[in-house]
């Protein structure tokens, strides 16, 4: 930062106020003040604004967060980061429950009506802004401690300086033109949680070569053009399929091998193994870390153990770096080596490893890379979630669901659509025989269902399927999705149907996710881009089959385990999962009922 740059910027809605000669001269003299100074102010603008915080308000936050980590407030700087992700989509969803309850409070009483309003307030309660950030911060730290604490959160935001990975003229739909370092936030929830912060360093720009993002935006341009090539020329489409599939594989490996590098590990869900290598823990840190004060608080122990825990997935050298960023002594590298045995690994595992779950929270700049898809997380149950009050609300909304038996998906009670455009015949005709084989719930092929239909079907079912273009049918809007409470599960088999839209500099990307994830549906398989139909319907009939075949009940885990099905790496890179990562966890006073 220069020295004649003032990093803060006065929110719009104070910018009318009188402002002190005394403050103004702070402000205009920002850089000559000591840290204590700056982060003291920064908090009070923050804390005056934070009933109805907008994007200069998110500018202060990432500075907060750097001035709490050199101050050495560590979980104060995990938690702010927290906070600063996904605010345009809690407000998206803040309105619409105002609008709920107004309908609700208006209408005549009811049972069911009473019990709807009750559930909006709750919805409303669990994303509205309090009357200070501070306690939001109290709040959040006390959801953490109601989640499952088998479940384990990494959220990834941008750590540019002034949100300067994009400028006022550049449009929505462009990439970023230059690579950007991130700050990791890593949560293992539970009543004993652990929350820590992390730097990731960004990669540097070499000459013509693009960012991540731009490279991600050329390849599929490059996969969409791919639909009007000539395919009569077998030869020529063959070498442009495995030029495509080549550019992602190689960027989903710099992504994870050069971009992440040894703090890959982080994202890493835990096992039945994860007391056992807390006992290694203790012994390296009671023996090289004892007198660093710092060591847990720092994030350096869950580091320290996440490497452990994953180092059979870190190369010679990673593992080096690893071991470097803790301590330069030889005696320390030779010890942890030896420990390294201790650990299970996939091939001493009995029945190899089975992680629990990874939700991941992603900055709007990097939430379009298929971050699922490194290859390490193969087979690795992971879901998507706009921000941590997103993941709370969905939750508890669930903890609030009938459901027959947790983390269970009866077949009578799946509702489908097929080919409801008729504009997909071929997939008609490769799927229908295996809903009717399978004799999977109820469904309606080649027209539309009614919007009567479609709100019992979503209020009652156990699953919601969706096999056509794109991501919602024509006369069942996003705004109508939006006025439900979403009980069935929706898997939306159509291109795209994963994809958020950026609109704009500092709105988050919007997408029909975003109005089931309003809607609080439990989770939500799509697709971040178009993939080709007779892919998709070949995987499918085997995942269906795979699933609902009871080889792997568990919706998630059923998605990855058989991602690695798709044959091309451009498809396996598209699957996505939105929402709660597991819908087995629920709390012990919910009512389970049979309908």
């Amino acid at each position: 930062m220069s020295e004649d740059q003032n990093i803060f910027t006065l929110p719009s809605s104070n910018r009318d106020k009188v402002v002190s000669s005394d403050d103004l001269d702070f402000f205009l003299n920002w850089n000559a003040q000591d840290l204590n100074s700056q982060y003291e102010k920064i908090c009070d603008e923050i804390e005056r604004n934070w009933k109805f915080p907008t994007a200069p308000i998110f500018n202060l936050m990432k500075h907060k967060v750097r001035l709490e980590h050199e101050l050495g407030l560590y979980q104060e700087s995990a938690l702010t980061m927290l906070q600063s992700q996904g605010l345009s989509f809690r407000h998206q969803a803040l309105n619409q429950y105002y609008k709920r309850l107004e309908i609700q409070k208006s209408s005549k009483n009811s049972e069911k009506n009473n019990q709807d309003t009750d559930l909006t307030e709750m919805h409303q309660k669990l994303l509205e802004f309090q009357d200070s950030l501070s306690k939001n911060s109290e709040s959040v730290l006390e959801l953490i401690k109601e989640l499952p604490d088998d479940w384990r959160v990494i959220q990834l935001s941008v750590n540019d300086e002034h949100s300067d990975s994009r400028f006022k003229k550049t449009p929505a739909d462009q990439a970023v033109l230059k690579n950007l370092s991130l700050k990791l936030v890593a949560i293992q929830c539970g009543e004993k949680f652990d929350i820590s912060i992390h730097d990731i360093a960004q990669l540097p720009d070499q000459d013509k070569m693009p960012s991540l993002q731009k490279e991600l935006q050329d390849i599929l341009s490059k996969h969409n053009s791919l639909y009007k090539s000539d395919k009569e020329n077998s030869a020529k489409y063959k070498k442009l399929k495995e030029e495509i599939d080549n550019r992602m594989d190689s960027l989903v490996q710099v992504t994870e091998n050069k971009w992440l590098g040894f703090k890959k590990v982080l994202l890493l869900g835990k096992t039945d193994a994860d007391h056992e290598i807390s006992k290694l823990c203790d012994n390296i840190q009671e023996r090289y870390f004892a007198k660093e004060k710092n060591f847990i608080q720092s994030g350096k122990r869950q580091l320290l153990h996440k490497i452990l825990d994953g180092h059979e997935y870190l190369s010679e050298n990673q593992l080096f770096k690893a071991l470097n960023y803790f301590s330069h002594e030889s005696g320390f590298h030779s010890y942890v080596k030896d420990l390294l045995p201790l650990v299970p690994t996939n091939e001493t595992f009995t029945e190899g490893i089975r992680r629990k779950p990874t939700l991941l929270i992603l900055d709007k700049e990097i939430q379009g890379l298929p971050w699922e898809s490194i290859e390490f997380l193969k087979g690795h149950p992971m879901s998507r979630v706009p921000s941590f009050h997103t993941l709370a609300l969905l939750y508890k909304a669930y903890n609030h669901k009938d459901t027959a038996k947790p983390g269970q998906i009866r077949q009578e009670k799946i509702f489908y659509v097929l080919n409801p455009e008729q504009n997909l015949p071929k997939t008609q005709e490769r799927l229908e025989p295996t809903l009717a084989e399978m004799n999977i719930g109820a469904g309606i092929i080649g027209e539309q269902p009614s919007l009567p239909e479609m709100r019992k079907v979503f209020s009652e079912m156990d699953a919601y399927m969706y096999m056509g273009h794109g991501s919602t049918l024509k006369n069942f809007s996003a705004q109508e999705i939006e006025k439900l409470n979403v009980r069935a599960v929706p898997l939306l088999f159509g291109c795209n149907s994963g994809k958020l839209e950026r609109m704009g500099r500092l709105m988050d990307p919007i997408g029909t996710v975003n109005s089931y994830l309003i809607a609080t549906a439990p989770s939500l398989l799509g697709f971040l881009w178009s993939i080709t139909d007779r892919d998709l319907d070949q995987w499918t009939v085997k995942f269906l089959r795979y699933w609902l075949g009871e080889e792997q009940p568990e919706f998630v885990q059923a998605v990855a385990d058989k991602k690695p099905d798709f044959s091309r790496m451009i498809t396996k890179a598209a699957v996505v999962i939105y929402g709660l990562p597991s819908l087995k966890y629920t709390t012990a006073t919910q009512n389970s009922v049979n309908k």
